[in-house]
């Protein structure tokens, strides 16, 4: 009887495990090809629109999802308890463990008297790093940390749904961290995911550069320059393409690693425009083009964030050269979209900083001759007899390669600075550089007046009680106490803004800070690093596994690990939306699936 209820609980639980993969899979399919196309009259309340579909589509994944979890809890409980051993078994287990026990007693406590305290401290230490960089783990205390802002929250009633229109309260945070929770634990990964996010974003990319010529290939009500495609508003797009771009970029760039280019071998051509390389290719021409043109100037920041991040994590000659041969597409790809608006006078309905300087002036042009120079630095050394056979070795072996490598950091860490402490000095010193105009001024209007906001969201939270800055003010919390009657900034967010009313800081992290408290903000940035450290980790090689794409799991997971780098950076002038924030969960859990396979 036992072995028939062992085998029917075990039968429950298998079952409950496909269900919950169904579930994911389903979960997946609504947000990638469903989601971004939702509206319900034009572009009028579309944000509305998004954040409503995106709160009922978490809420109810998140629902069904601990319903099918709990009858599998009381399979396996129901399970456990039917288990029985043989009571003469039991006595004679229990007189040898007996002996044993009373003898090793006496050696561990001996031992553990005589222990080196060194060993101890060491223990301890590696037991703060685990808690710190588990990413388990600090997604579950994140999650606490937002159900705690939300008891400790004067402004429970908007804090549960979130502000009116933006609905980015507990309800949403807490359901998109289960989504996260679900698939790190239950998600068999599938190709069919992926494709389907490429097809479907490839499809929004075209749309978008229509939009940008005034072609609407569906018309729809309220539509203007300011909104693209199915997504809206260009932030929220560029929200999107700070995560899709990396992707992108990643993918084609260690699909061409695989083609094996710098082996002493013949290369057949079928390799090179086979579907998967040809699909590469047009994707990131896409993407490519709609970030020149989407209109927003913090599309610089994902292109150079993205490039710069993967150079930072590919450690192997041949993943470097292919990273170089993916810039130096990308460079030709927009000078070939650049002279085909020019050639064929195509006006472009928006005007932005960004536009102007990727179609305008020698700057395309010059990047573009450095990437083919860069390019053929690392490339032509490859067909050299020292290096057919080595391509898959750390940069450290070959000292060519190594010395061009540190010359590139060294040129991209002085430009950095110079570009800071331009930076700084044009703001302290007005006018210090005649150049660049108000971008290289600090000032309330910096940022189309992301500078404003950020000076009048640190004074809000400096103005908060100590419970405020423990707990925050609550989840979605930032335009009820921006706004309130008690606010110490509203009068100088109305004579700013006049009638367009903020629901955040345009930059992630003082949103957190404003909405979660000092715990909150350590707990997501703790969540994000971990994931992002076990996604650039490598797994053992003699472990790793093909994921039936010819890439292995560990290199899918470094891919995600760099696209979540450019949306945090990116997120330092811009903010958590409905087009970003279930994406970048739903990364953070598949990063953590494709590692645990690997190792």
């Amino acid at each position: 009887m036992s072995k028939k209820r062992r085998s029917n609980s075990s039968n429950l639980r298998s079952t409950s495990e496909v269900l919950l993969n169904d579930l994911i899979n389903l979960y997946l399919f609504c947000l990638i090809c469903i989601f971004p196309f939702y509206m319900t009259n034009g572009y009028a309340n579309l944000g509305t629109d998004k954040a409503v579909f995106l709160r009922n589509l978490a809420v109810s994944f998140s629902v069904i999802f601990i319903l099918i979890l709990s009858i599998a809890f009381i399979a396996d409980k129901i399970g456990s308890r039917s288990v029985t051993n043989n009571k003469g078994n039991k006595k004679k287990s229990k007189a040898n463990v007996s002996g044993h026990v009373q003898k090793n007693a006496k050696a561990n406590v001996s031992g553990h008297m005589n222990s080196n305290p060194n060993d101890i401290s060491e223990q301890t230490s590696g037991s703060i790093k685990w808690i710190v960089t588990n990413p388990a783990f600090t997604l579950g205390v994140y999650a606490v940390t937002i159900l705690i802002s939300f008891i400790a929250s004067s402004y429970k009633a908007d804090s549960l749904s979130g502000s009116e229109g933006w609905y980015m309260g507990l309800l949403t945070q807490v359901s998109l961290l289960i989504t996260a929770f679900a698939i790190y634990k239950y998600w068999q990964p599938s190709l069919v995911i992926f494709r389907l996010a490429a097809i479907v974003s490839g499809i929004l990319f075209i749309w978008a550069v229509l939009n940008r010529f005034d072609i609407y290939p569906i018309q729809l009500a309220y539509a203007r320059p300011v909104s693209l495609a199915s997504l809206g508003n260009i932030n929220w797009f560029c929200g999107y393409l700070s995560l899709a771009f990396p992707l992108s970029l990643g993918y084609l760039s260690y699909k061409i690693a695989g083609l094996d280019l710098f082996r002493d071998r013949t290369l057949d051509k079928r390799e090179i425009f086979s579907l998967p390389v040809i699909a590469g290719v047009v994707h990131l021409f896409l993407s490519c083009a709609i970030t020149m043109l989407q209109g927003s100037d913090s599309a610089i920041l994902i292109l150079a964030v993205s490039f710069i991040a993967f150079s930072l994590v590919s450690d192997t000659y041949v993943t470097k050269v292919s990273l170089y041969i993916c810039g130096t597409l990308t460079c030709i790809m927009l000078v070939i979209l650049r002279l085909l608006i020019n050639i064929f006078d195509l006006g472009i309905n928006y005007s932005s900083v960004t536009i102007s300087v990727l179609t305008k002036g020698p700057l395309l042009y010059i990047v573009t001759v450095l990437m083919l120079i860069i390019c053929c630095l690392f490339f032509i050394p490859a067909y050299s007899q020292n290096h057919k056979s080595n391509t898959g070795r750390s940069l450290r072996s070959f000292p060519q390669i190594k010395t061009v490598n540190r010359i590139l950091l060294i040129a991209l860490l002085v430009i950095t600075s110079l570009t800071v402490i331009a930076f700084i000095l044009n703001s302290v010193l007005p006018a210090f550089l005649p150049m660049g105009g108000d971008s290289f001024i600090f000032s309330d209007n910096w940022g189309n007046g992301r500078g404003f906001i950020w000076k009048v969201s640190l004074k809000l939270f400096g103005s908060g009680s100590i419970l405020n800055k423990l707990f925050g003010f609550g989840p979605d919390a930032y335009s009820c106490v921006a706004y309130g009657d008690l606010s110490p900034v509203r009068d100088e967010l109305l004579a700013f803004f006049g009638n367009v009313k903020l629901t955040n800081a345009h930059n992630e992290l003082i949103t957190i800070l404003i909405n979660t408290g000092i715990p909150g903000v350590i707990a997501f940035v703790c969540m994000m690093i971990s994931v992002i450290k076990a996604g650039i980790k490598k797994a053992d090689p003699n472990t790793s596994v093909k994921n039936g794409n010819n890439v292995d799991n560990d290199t899918v997971a470094l891919i995600m690990a760099v696209s979540l780098i450019t949306y945090l950076i990116h997120n330092i002038v811009s903010f958590q939306h409905p087009l970003n924030l279930p994406y970048m969960y739903a990364i953070i859990g598949m990063i953590s699936v494709y590692k645990k396979v690997a190792n």
